[in-house]
Formats: C-alpha cells, structure tokens, sequence
C-alpha cells in the first residue's frame, strides 16, 4: 500500500498545474499493476531517445548478474555498436533514472573499510516480476499506435541477449588491446578507465552460455572477440581472476600478470564459453587450437572443471608453474573451487608444491576462508606447518583474516603456533591486531607466547592495543606479557580510556616517547580527546615535554583548535607559545643556530628567513 500511494504522489508531483492535478485525481489506478500500467505509457510517451533509454536501463537491472554501481550502470548504458567508444554518449544517473519514471532506484552500499557507494535498484521487487512477466497477462491496449508497450516487457532471453552483445562490444574498446598491466596497482587505474571492466569479464559468458540460439548481432560479436588479439585475451583473464568485485578488495593477492601470450583456445577454456553450443558446432575450430603453456593454472583459477579435464588429458603439466609462480593447485584453492581442488588432487597434483603469492595452497585457501578446502588439503598430505618468508603460514593467514573454524582445523592438524623469524607477523600478533578475541583464546589454549618477538609493532600487547578490543588486551596482560610502554600510543591516539586505564594500571610509564620524540599526550591533544588528556596528567605526563613534528602537547590541541584542552593544559602549567606554525619556528632556530661561526653576511642572512 505504501508503495502505492508513493507512485500516486511521485505523478502527482509531476503535473504542469492544480488543473493536471485534480484531473489525475479523479482517475487514481486501483492497484499496482495498474499503477505500473500507467507509467509504461508515460515511459511510451517519451522522446524516443529516452524511451529507449529506460528499456536499456530496465533491462541491463532486471538480468544483471549483480547489482551494478551507478559507474558500472552508467557505462553499460553509453555502449553503443554503432559508433566508437570515444563517442559513446554517458547520461547522468538523474536523467537515467527520470526516463524509468522511478521505478529505479539509487542505494547507498557501505562496505566496512571502504568508501561507500551507489548501486541501482527497481524501487521494489514487483516492478521486475511485472515486467519480466508474460505481457499477455496485462490489458495492453494502447491508445498510441506506432509505440507499443510490448517493448517494454523483457523477457530472459532477449535481456541476456542484450547484455551479451553489450559486453561483446565493450571488448573492443582500444584499452583491452594495450594488453594486462604490469603491476597489481594499475588494475584499479584501469577500472576507473573501463567501469564496466569487473562486471564484463567476469559475468559476458554467464550472459552468452544461458542463450539458447545466439542472434545475428551477438554471433557478430562473438566472433570479433574470438579473432582479437592476444593482449585482448590477457587483459580479459587479468581483469576476471578479481572476480568482478565492485571494490578490489586484495587486489594483490589476485593479481596475475599473464606476462605469457594468451591465445583464443586459453581464452575459451578458461571461461564458460566451452559450454556454449556454438563451440560444438561451428566454433569447434577454436578449440582445436592448441592451448598456451598455462593454460591449466589459468583455468584453475576460475573453476571450469570439464576444461580442466580436457586440458590434463591434452598432456599439459598439472604442478607446472606460471610466471607469477602459481600452479593448478594453488590456483584453485585461493579462489575457492573445490571441485576443480578434489580433480587436481585425484590426477595427482602435488598439495606441497610452493608458489604464489602465498606459496602454498594450504595457505592460500587458509587467507580465502575455504574451510573445506583446507580439509581436503590436508587430508591430502599438505604440511599445515609450511612456512613462506613473505606470508608466514596457513594459521597466520587464518589468523588475520579472522576464520575460527579454519584456525581450529590447523591447530588440531598440528600447527605450530609460535612460529616466527623476524620477517612476518605471527599468528597470535594477527590475531591480536584485528581483535579476534576467541581466536587469541584458542591460541592462549594452545600455547602462544605473548611476549613473542613482533614485526608490526613494537609486542603483541601493542598489536592488541592496535586492535581497540579492551577483552582481548586483558587476554594478554592476564597471560603474562610484559608491560610495554610503546602499548600506551594506541589507545591515546584513539581515545580508548578503559584500555588506556588497564596499562597505565599495569604500569606502562605515562612520559614514553617514540622514535621522533613524540609523547602520548600529544597524540591525545592532536585527537581532541580531553578525557585521555586529563587521565595522563593526572598519571603524572609532562605537559612541558617536547619531541616530533607538533613540538608539545600544547601546540598539538592549538595547531587542531582544541581549545578546552588548551585551557586544561595551560591549567597544568604548560607554558604558553604562539601557535603551531608548521615547523617555521624550528627551522628558524635551527638556522640561526648553524650560522654561528659563518660570516657577517651569512649571520644576517640567516636571520632575515
């Protein structure tokens, strides 16, 4: 009903005149379908242009694999075959959304450690189930002849249709010829070029497989991508392997160069497209290439088992590494595919071959959070305590992203849990900095030291600061760890009190200065946090201490305008100054104190800065 009257009021609003209004009135609609009747034919009555317009955008939201962000949306709709991609014509996202009348609409996503974002939706999920449904359910009878209504009821395979021959396109823009990137932080560079990149090459085959017979415009394409370039192949793979996430979460850990020509027989099999009934018949040829060198570890990757299959019968080496040092294995456990993992064990593939950026697959799938993977790992024979100088072990990397099922299976499989030589994080330490309160526990249980050598920070009861959980720095301090001064900053610099109050009950010293010379009631001061500053002054800091870039505690509150915390620590004896000037003051000093002994000349010139 709500819904109802909103539609009601939103056309209501768009009349010219109180005249308009009161004759809308006496015609309300009975009911949603009706409602959605009536705006078809607004949206019939539009400009073609923008008539056109909403069937695109309502169809590229109804058979979208995943909800696309307003960038993503607003690409997917410029792509036009008929013209070149430098004249592809990007509408606002208001005029898109005003051509469909509002039955789209903009939410807002938040994923926690990243900026937020607009995805586009129907306004309710009734609007796509009444125009993906049978028209001939509805009275269409349309006082406007020539513009049918019937255009705008989509059915699956006309929308898969569309969308298909769009991303078939979206390939030949030039920046897929360039080739992938060099290095995993220009992916993010290349997003930005190409928005529809993330969504087109992970989703375009999921598009053409569900097709039953392809249309003449979506063959064409097909075949256009299919005679491209190598580096076209590879940009595709490279773009695929994230996975089409909106927001490249560890790019690095996905990152593959593909620095190794891809051809089109790679390409095909490392997609859904071996599936498609065209490459059954007259696209046969292309299969009938034969694969590049890595074929395997690339289709491992994105978990086309029957290709695998094809590919180990076609001799290619199941351990064999790629340039990146991946291999099959490796491959398949970092991206989850546990049936491709269960085929490669049961063809032979070694479960303690190294390489990759985790070097293991144990530990790759451990990072990934693929519990039964790591089962099968490990009942396979893989060493749980396999250790990689980059990445430490499965249990750190179970540790840090925080999987208590998976920690568990390590340490019941035997896992060490003070592992540690002065390159990476230990598990306890991970654990420690992301709060993980009952993974510390188990491994408090299982025998962690918590005064064990740290790379991050200065001792895992920092790392436990660092992660703003007060239970989990209580876990270590009951445990015995030894009381760190340097632990003090953490809580300072975020306002923490009762953490603050445990170590300085503990014994932490209160005027602890950092590398720089920095005390923690500066870091305090620069927050603006006048409780943190008042339970230091009253543990007995140094309101005249001075060290790093903001000189004191007082020109911290000053340079930030913190005034009460000013007045507090004039109020403890702090020595009023000038305002923070950046350092000028120092340099000043510094100067004048260097030209002693220099000539006359050099001594004024010096005190002219």
């Amino acid at each position: 009903m709500f819904l109802w009257v909103q539609l009601q009021l939103d056309n209501l609003c768009r009349q010219a005149d109180e005249y308009d209004i009161e004759e809308e009135l006496d015609k309300l609609p009975p009911n949603l379908d009706a409602t959605y009747l009536r705006i078809l034919q607004q949206m019939n009555a539009q400009a073609r242009p923008m008539r056109n317009l909403a069937i695109r955008a309502l169809t590229w939201v109804f058979y979208a694999d995943r909800p696309l962000s307003v960038e993503e949306f607003i690409e997917a709709i410029a792509i036009d075959s008929t013209v070149d991609p430098a004249s592809w014509r990007r509408y606002s996202k208001e005029s898109i959304i005003e051509s469909c009348f509002q039955l789209l609409q903009l939410q807002h996503v938040h994923i926690y450690g990243y900026n937020d974002y607009e995805i586009v939706r129907p306004i309710h999920y009734s609007v796509k189930e009444f125009l993906t449904a049978n028209p001939d359910t509805y009275d269409l009878s349309d006082a406007i002849r020539g513009k049918p209504l019937l255009d705008f009821f989509v059915h699956s395979q006309t929308g898969h249709s569309l969308l298909a021959e769009h991303m078939l396109c979206y390939f030949l823009h030039p920046m897929w010829s360039k080739g992938p990137v060099e290095f995993f932080s220009d992916l993010g560079r290349r997003v930005l070029d190409l928005p529809l990149s993330l969504y087109a090459s992970r989703f375009f085959d999921s598009h053409l497989v569900y097709l039953s017979e392809l249309s003449n415009s979506v063959r064409k394409g097909l075949e256009a991508l299919l005679q491209s370039v190598a580096a076209v192949f590879a940009s595709v793979l490279q773009m695929r392997a994230l996975n089409g996430d909106r927001d490249i979460v560890d790019t690095n850990t996905h990152y593959l160069k593909y620095d190794w020509e891809v051809n089109v027989s790679t390409f095909v099999w490392c997609t859904n497209l071996s599936n498609m009934p065209y490459f059954q018949n007259e696209g046969k040829k292309w299969l009938q290439i034969k694969p590049s060198k890595y074929s395997l570890t690339a289709a491992a990757s994105f978990g086309t088992k029957d290709a695998i299959s094809r590919l180990i019968e076609a001799g290619l080496d199941i351990d064999q590494k790629d340039g990146d040092g991946g291999f099959p294995l490796y491959s398949a456990a970092l991206y989850g595919n546990l049936d491709v993992c269960h085929l490669l064990i049961s063809k032979g593939a070694d479960v303690n071959t190294q390489g990759g950026f985790f070097g293991t697959a144990l530990q790759a799938a451990s990072k990934g959070g693929h519990e039964p993977i790591v089962r099968i790992l490990l009942g396979a024979g893989a060493d749980v305590n396999a250790y990689i100088e980059r990445t430490s072990t499965a249990l750190e990397a179970a540790c840090w992203e925080g999987y208590e099922t998976i920690v568990r299976i390590l340490l019941d499989a035997g896992a060490h849990v003070n592992v540690h030589d002065g390159h990476s994080s230990n598990a306890l330490e991970s654990a420690c900095i992301n709060g993980e309160e009952s993974i510390v526990r188990m491994l408090l249980d299982a025998g962690a030291d918590v005064n064990i050598k740290t790379i991050s920070y200065s001792s895992v009861l920092q790392a436990a600061c660092q992660g703003d959980q007060g239970s989990v720095v209580r876990l270590i301090l009951d445990a015995g760890a030894k009381v760190d001064s340097f632990a003090l900053y953490p809580p300072c610099e975020k306002g923490n009190e009762s953490i603050l109050r445990m170590l300085l009950d503990a014994g932490a010293d209160v005027n602890i200065k950092s590398h720089d010379g920095a005390t923690v009631l500066q870091s305090a001061c620069a927050g603006g946090y006048e409780r943190i500053v008042r339970i230091l002054l009253d543990a007995g800091a140094d309101v005249n201490a001075q060290g790093g870039y903001l000189v004191s505690a007082l020109q911290a509150a000053k340079k930030y305008d913190y005034q009460n915390i000013v007045d507090l620590l004039l109020q403890a004896g702090a020595p009023d100054e000038p305002k923070y000037d950046g350092g000028l003051r120092i340099y000043r000093r510094v100067s004048q104190t260097r030209s002693l002994g220099s000539s006359e000349s050099q001594s004024t010139e010096t005190s002219e800065l």
